[in-house]
């Protein structure tokens, strides 16, 4: 087992409810609360990180689900800028793989325009 595994089996043990509340309350979704925690957690521990107790491990994951979240947030809002550019609004960015196709067929249609 690698050094951090304990150490992540406790967090997980005593602490995986909370963190995945605090998630939550940041992002609404139980659904992106997961993937937020999960990508957390494996941002903390898949660098071999060595925590002394689960207090400090517990922190470090707290800090990192705060600015993935703050992540997230600029990276959809840069994305609305795009999207606004382009011209399409935000419910075609959240529609259905068949105008995501539609889109990029007329992208595809514009270069081949292209000198």
């Amino acid at each position: 087992m690698p050094s951090w595994g304990p150490m992540f089996d406790e967090l997980m043990k005593s602490r995986y409810r909370e963190l995945l509340a605090y998630a939550s309350m940041l992002t609404g979704s139980r659904a992106e609360a997961e993937d937020l925690l999960h990508d957390a957690l494996i941002e903390t521990f898949s660098k071999n990180r060595t925590f002394t107790h689960v207090v400090a491990a517990e922190t470090f994951v707290r800090r990192t689900i705060a600015s993935r979240f703050i992540d997230r947030a600029r990276r959809r809002i840069v994305e609305r800028r795009v999207f606004s550019k382009l011209g399409v609004g935000r419910s075609s960015a959240d529609a259905g793989p068949e105008l995501l196709a539609e889109h990029a067929t007329d992208v595809e249609r514009a270069l081949d325009h292209l000198t």
